[in-house]
């Protein structure tokens, strides 16, 4: 089945955030993340079909920031805007599956400002 006749719509577990840079280094992020919040391996990333997205924070990390967000999806192009706090972060990724797993791609331009880094690699499990 090609990649744009899956949709996000669903409940999924973060597996990887993979930050690389310019330079060929990288981060990652979930890894970072897991050892200060352990209870992070267990937070469901849920992708409503009215276009809406939350997490379901596991007892342990209630003290992470509420998230309001918003998608579209359309083929293999995703778009999400974010709101923590006072702060709306608009983020496109493009999007690719293979069986469970779902891979979201956002190459940073020179607009962003973030010269020494090249793109953001996240990948989800279906649960």
């Amino acid at each position: 089945m090609p990649a744009f006749s899956q949709n996000i719509v669903g409940t999924w577990k973060r597996t990887s955030s993979i930050l690389e840079y310019v330079d060929g280094k990288t981060d990652d992020l979930q890894k970072n993340l897991s050892v200060a919040f352990p209870c992070s391996a267990d937070i469901k990333y849920v992708f409503e079909s009215g276009g809406k997205h939350y997490m379901i924070l596991p007892k342990g990390c209630e003290s992470f920031p509420k998230i309001e967000a918003n998608w579209t999806q359309t083929g293999n192009k995703f778009f999400i805007s974010q709101k923590v706090g006072k702060t709306t972060t608009d983020t496109n990724y493009e999007l690719s599956f293979s069986g469970k797993t779902m891979t979201m791609t956002h190459t940073y331009t020179p607009a962003e400002g973030l010269n020494k880094t090249k793109r953001l690699v996240i990948k989800y499990e279906r649960i």
